[in-house]
């Protein structure tokens, strides 16, 4: 209290503010019922006394102002009081910017306020006391370090049996050895399950249930629709799960965003419902559950969907595809790039959107505790996103591996699997290095080179874990993969600054502090590593995939570049003309049938370019015919392959023949 006088104060306002904002919106729906008034009245009142004992003046008016209003329906009941309404959540606002102004000035010099008077809030008092976070941080923490400690005991105890059998011919000694060891074995057995006891109460004393932010979120969907002249309709359901604080802490803000991106980008108007044959009020609908060790926020509309086509538009005007690729986008995927943020569907720049940032907001709050997100959309039937955390954000399981000499640890939920690997097994090229994960090519990087201490792996091979966040899939070489433990994390020192790879650290069973690696830098860092950084490769020709179809262009690319070459791509006959008369390629790998130019006319262009006329073309097509083959073969082509018989071995043999590869 000496450092911030108002602290218990703002504490219990803010859940006063919450019981009167969801009272609030509960009249306004019709349920003005005597008993919810006067519960709303007493938070009211309880308010005005706190306010008053902290010397607050501003709040203590403003919440005699919700009296009054509150007063006036309990004496005159309405079936929809608009206007009481908008009085009592004006006020309410009101309070909340003084509480927000408290906040920051909290460390200011200010008078000693008097001893807090008991809120009367009901017998539940009785049963339940505030705890600081931070208190409660300092129990798990403790207890946690305490279990480690415990762990380290409980490796010593073998000792005890090993230096019975090492006493020999002195059988009183080892006799007495097997006694110590025996008895100290069940008591460390009978330690250990206590304190997995403590630990597992002290995780539970954290744990929140998810509707103390149902009210925020039913508030910002009543005000987005305002704002639009919308109607919404706002649902909640699953409040009765509980994750921790600090988690639901970091998605309330998500959470406002999803929902306020509902009603401004999903919700239609009531018009353009009733020509769509919807009810007039949209739905938007929060939902959460636990499954397994993590909970589930979805956030669901049912309004007009991704506007898919519009999504298109924008990435070929900001050149992130080119009209053929956005051609190929699909609705999952357009929601996966509005995820990515800084896209756009609105036109206009208002207050509650057109900005971009809403959907980037939940995927940033998600990555923070080391969480997922994921969307769909059906056109004119809504959409849905959901989020996917750890229950417990301090306390989480860990995958301990080493490189060199430095031990390092994972968060074992963002590790998608393990693999075992040659150094061979790694391709090398100026944009980075890869390897072949279940046929799919993943960027990759030693741990070692994001450790002070870490070294290159040794001779014998290495274990790659694949590490899967927000933002995409990695690999991360280490040289071995240990053991997993539960551990309570704690932030680095600010003196340190953020650091991207690593979001925090835990005490070991020595004492010494273990770095816990941050799944979602570590992609991002991974995917900005230059090969050029790397191990040099052995230079060789840069080839050119020339394909109008996306997904046979990624294709070929990733088997191309984890093979080892440098590869670019063109969408049609034209644009890799352009692209090889500025660079200089090995070979052309070109499909047949494209807009304009078609693969043999490309073939044909390029012979007659000085030069360009000694790059070998392979034909890649669906096209089997044998006038096909032979019209290839007349244009100059050195190779056809039919994509139905489609060979990756028979490819690479290809192109290592034409650019003379043993």
């Amino acid at each position: 209290m000496k450092d911030d006088p108002y602290k218990y104060f703002r504490t219990e306002a803010r859940e006063l503010i919450e019981g009167l904002t969801q009272g609030v919106l509960d009249i306004e729906k019709g349920h003005a019922a005597a008993e919810v008034v006067s519960r709303l009245l007493r938070y009211a009142h309880t308010l005005k006394g706190a306010a008053r004992i902290v010397k607050q003046t501003a709040i203590s008016e403003l919440s005699h102002s919700i009296e009054e209003v509150l007063a006036a329906l309990r004496d005159k009941p309405q079936n929809r009081p608009a206007d009481a309404v908008r009085q009592l959540l004006a006020s309410i606002d009101g309070i909340t910017s003084e509480l927000a102004r408290l906040g920051q000035s909290a460390l200011a010099a200010s008078p000693q306020p008097a001893p807090r008077v008991a809120a009367d809030a009901g017998d539940e008092q009785l049963e339940t006391i505030r705890v600081d976070m931070k208190d409660m941080d300092a129990l798990l923490r403790t207890v946690s370090e305490l279990r480690v400690q415990m762990a380290g005991l409980s490796r010593l105890a073998p000792e005890l049996g090993r230096a019975a059998r090492q006493a020999g011919d002195n059988q009183g000694l080892e006799n007495t050895l097997r006694d110590v060891h025996r008895n100290v074995s069940a008591a460390l057995d009978r330690s250990d399950r206590e304190i997995e006891s403590l630990c597992e109460q002290a995780e539970a004393m954290r744990l929140v249930p998810a509707n103390s932010v149902f009210g925020v979120l039913e508030r910002t969907a009543r005000d987005a629709a305002d704002a639009t002249g919308k109607r919404v309709a706002f649902e909640a359901g699953g409040g009765e799960t509980r994750l921790d604080a600090r988690g639901l802490r970091l998605l309330r803000n998500a959470l406002i965003h999803l929902v306020r991106n509902a009603v401004s980008h999903g919700i239609e108007s009531p018009a353009e419902r009733a020509a769509a044959g919807k009810p007039a009020a949209g739905r938007v609908q929060i939902r959460v559950e636990r499954r397994g060790d993590r909970a589930v926020f979805a956030c669901e509309d049912d309004g007009r969907g991704v506007d898919v086509e519009r999504v298109r538009q924008v990435i070929v005007e900001r050149k992130l595809a080119t009209p053929s690729e956005a051609l190929e986008l699909t609705p999952a995927t357009a929601v996966a790039l509005l995820l990515r943020g800084g896209i756009t569907t609105t036109r206009s720049v208002s207050q509650l959107s057109g900005r971009g940032v809403g959907l980037e907001v939940a995927r940033a709050a998600v990555a923070a505790v080391n969480g997922s997100v994921m969307g769909t959309t059906s056109p004119g039937k809504g959409t849905r996103i959901e989020m996917s955390v750890p229950v417990m954000v301090e306390s989480q399981e860990v995958l301990h591996v080493q490189a060199g000499s430095t031990v390092a640890s994972v968060p074992l939920q963002a590790v998608s699997q393990t693999v075992r690997l040659t150094p061979a097994e790694i391709a090398v090229s100026p944009e980075g290095q890869t390897i072949v994960c279940n046929g799919r090519a993943v960027r990759y990087a030693p741990l070692a080179r994001f450790l002070k201490n870490g070294q290159a792996h040794g001779p014998g091979g290495l274990s790659a874990l694949v590490i899967e966040s927000p933002t995409g899939l990695a690999a991360l070489g280490v040289d071995h993969i240990l053991d997993r433990e539960r551990v309570v994390i704690r932030a680095l020192p600010q003196i340190l600054g953020p650091i991207p790879t690593i979001s925090g650290a835990f005490l070991d069973s020595d004492g010494s502090p273990q770095l816990v690696l941050n799944p979602d830098g570590l992609v991002q860092a991974i995917g900005a590593i230059s090969g050029m950084e790397e191990q040099a490769a052995p230079e060789r020709p840069r080839l050119l995939v020339i394909d109008d179809s996306l997904t046979t262009r990624m294709l070929e690319q990733a088997i191309l570049e984890t093979a080892g070459y440098e590869v670019d791509t063109a969408s049609s006959g034209e644009e890799a003309l352009e692209k090889a008369r500025q660079r200089r390629y090995g070979v052309f790998i070109v499909d047949v049938e494209m807009p304009g130019m078609d693969g043999f006319q490309f073939i044909q262009a390029a012979s007659a370019v000085p030069e360009l006329s000694a790059v070998p073309s392979i034909v890649v097509t669906s096209r089997s015919a044998a006038e096909d083959r032979a019209r290839g073969a007349a244009v100059g082509a050195k190779a056809f392959i039919v994509k139905s018989e489609f060979d990756e071995a028979l490819l690479l043999k290809t192109i290592r023949e034409l650019v003379g590869e043993p």
